[in-house]
């Protein structure tokens, strides 16, 4: 559920910018404070969307992030004669129960919150204890609508930085709701993004999660669907007339050495592709060993003690490899689909297709290249992989999934941060599951521009059973 993306925040840390763009609105729980409305809040709803590294954003301190992921996910307060004060109107009079507040301790720390409800004359004094760490305070069901928050009796925890700057890192205000309330709405997630309403037998699914054209990061569109897939399958719903990923047993293909003939990476011949708007740019950061692409577990050969070929190529424009096809890649196996890990270099001849696509012709997507299925009877099956239907280009400005393939993988080039490598996953539904598939075939595109098209790049493949 949680979802980043794949930016690393700062490289001394390890952890990646969260997504701003998740859900398209959420539904209050208990935790009113996220809601509540302050001076400019508008325009900071207005930066956040622009990007979730909207460091002193005051909505950061209701993002639920600490300190302990990153000082930019922070809310940091000047102040003067000793206090701070932020003031918060509810969208409506709620009766408070609880408060939960993380103060920071990076130079001044106050010592003491002051919560004054609807402008009353004394305030309800909290004492705060010496570190950022979340304290509870039960506020006894206090009937407020607005709230004048007040940090003071301020203590200087780093005498090096004399700097006037405290803060809050985290906030959190929880409303009393009615037992019937309680026992009506199922939360599925911390923030009301996915709620559950019984309504006696049956319900209601609200479901918020922001459906975008294209994802920053692939497998925040591979996790929103794996959610919505879960959900309806929970359901007992039949998702587009297939079973989801997460229902198979998924094994890779081993592929033999020798029939690897390709690198990865342009440190040995014949090596990867090259674009010219990143020459240096190959496939060397893909993961090696067993991983999960796309949701799919997939084996990337992997070779520690001396550079060899790790992917199979075929000849083509783009490609130095003169290998026309690559056969008898053994399954031995039966299966309900085949998963293959794969992407494309695209030549003269899908450019000039494109043209021909912008200027109105009709026509359908050039097939690209082609997998053979040998079947322990004999018999074979051609699966051909068009265009922009089951694979890209694998030097992509935004990886979006395509009619019949994922997005499995991409990396921004360095250098080049407008552009990503990008890996596909394409899903084909074997119509013989109950004959064992005995051996899969990679051949050259029919067309007769076959060479002028590009060149394709098979990185792993996959078998997948229905239980």
């Amino acid at each position: 559920v949680a979802m980043d993306t794949g930016e690393a925040a700062a490289r001394s840390w390890n952890v990646p910018w969260a997504v701003n763009d998740a859900y398209t609105y959420v539904v209050d729980l208990r935790d009113i404070a996220p809601f509540m409305d302050f001076s400019g809040r508008e325009q900071a709803i207005t930066r956040a969307k622009q990007g979730p590294q909207d460091q002193n954003n005051l909505l950061n301190i209701f993002n639920g992030f600490t300190a302990q992921q990153y000082w930019k996910y922070l809310y940091y307060i000047g102040f003067s004669d000793g206090q701070a004060e932020l003031t918060f109107t509810l969208p409506r009079a709620e009766t408070l129960q609880t408060l939960r507040v993380v103060p920071n301790d990076h130079l001044w720390q106050p010592r003491t919150l002051e919560v004054y409800p609807d402008d009353a004359a004394e305030p309800i004094r909290l004492p705060l204890e010496v570190g950022a760490v979340e304290q509870t305070f039960d506020l006894g069901g206090l009937p407020a609508q607005r709230l004048r928050l007040v940090l003071t009796d301020m203590e200087n925890v780093n005498p090096n930085r004399p700097d006037h700057v405290t803060g809050i890192e985290n906030l959190s205000i929880l409303a009393q709701r009615s037992p019937q309330w309680q026992q009506k709405v199922r939360p599925l997630l911390n923030i009301g993004g996915l709620v559950a309403y019984d309504k006696g037998e049956g319900g209601i699914l609200l479901n918020q999660l922001q459906v975008n054209e294209t994802e920053r990061n692939p497998e925040t569109a591979v996790k929103k669907r794996t959610l919505v897939r879960t959900v309806l399958a929970n359901l007992g719903a039949v998702v587009g007339g297939s079973r989801p990923v997460t229902g198979l047993d998924i094994r890779p293909v081993p592929i033999r050495d020798d029939q690897l003939n390709a690198y990865n990476h342009h440190r040995g011949e014949p090596s990867w592709f090259r674009d010219p708007r990143a020459s240096e740019a190959d496939l060397s950061r893909l993961p090696e060993g067993r991983s999960k692409f796309a949701d799919v577990l997939y084996e990337v050969p992997e070779f520690t003690t001396s550079p060899v070929p790790s992917v199979i190529m075929l000849q083509g424009e783009g490609s130095t490899v003169g290998a026309q096809q690559v056969t008898d890649l053994a399954v031995g196996r039966k299966a309900n689909a085949l998963f293959f890990l794969h992407t494309y270099h695209a030549g003269r001849g899908v450019a000039e297709y494109e043209s021909r696509r912008a200027a109105g012709r009709d026509e359908q997507p050039p097939v690209l290249f082609q997998y053979r299925v040998h079947y322990a009877d004999g018999q074979h099956i051609d699966v051909p992989v068009r265009w922009s239907e089951g694979v890209g280009h694998w030097l992509q400005e935004q990886p979006t999934p395509l009619r019949f393939a994922q997005v499995a993988w991409a990396a921004p080039v360095q250098g080049r941060q407008e552009l990503s490598t990008t890996v596909y996953s394409m899903q084909w539904n074997n119509p013989r599951p109950d004959v064992e598939i005995r051996a899969i075939d990679l051949l050259p595109s029919p067309e007769a521009n076959a060479n002028r098209l590009g060149a394709p790049a098979v990185i792993a493949i996959s078998t997948a059973t229905a239980p």
